[in-house]
């Protein structure tokens, strides 16, 4: 099946999100989306999930705590990008035509000319009115840290 690498940026989580296993997100995302949420601090934690389409421990963990503050403001602003979906339909890691998603952000000197490179390179350099993330706003997490130190549900 023909998956797209174009990125998606949306300001507010697609209906049904937070109860939609990572298999099926390919229901609601057609494939790499950067998801903004206002929060009460800025500048927003960046946060990527499902770069590898075998790997949802990050989908589950951000869902649960995105369920847990239900119609609350978050305590950060956060900029999430859900990223492989197409694999995640199949349950692999990558599809055959793919390259590893870990090596498509900018920096990288491989794929360099592939349609994931590029999704990821918008994600730091968007075109129009999409917000811009820098190094600074970033913030590398794991399920672990995103329930013990990112969160506290008030």
């Amino acid at each position: 099946m023909p998956h797209s690498a174009m990125l998606t940026v949306l300001d507010h989580l697609p209906e049904r999100f937070l109860d939609t296993p990572a298999r099926e997100l390919h229901r609601l995302l057609s494939g790499p989306t950067l998801i903004h949420l206002p929060g009460r601090r800025t500048p927003p934690l960046f946060i990527s999930v499902l770069l590898h389409g075998n790997e949802d421990t990050g989908v589950v963990a951000l869902q649960s705590v995105l369920r847990a503050y239900g119609k609350r403001p978050l305590p950060r602003a956060l900029s999430i990008l859900v990223g492989n979906v197409a694999a995640a339909r199949e349950g692999l890691r990558r599809l055959d035509d793919q390259p590893d998603y870990n090596r498509v952000w900018p920096g990288s000197t491989v794929h360099t000319a592939s349609p994931e490179y590029a999704a990821m390179r918008e994600v730091f350099q968007p075109d129009g009115g999409a917000r811009r993330l820098s190094p600074a706003s970033t913030f590398t997490t794991t399920p672990a840290s995103i329930r013990t130190t990112a969160w506290s549900v008030d």
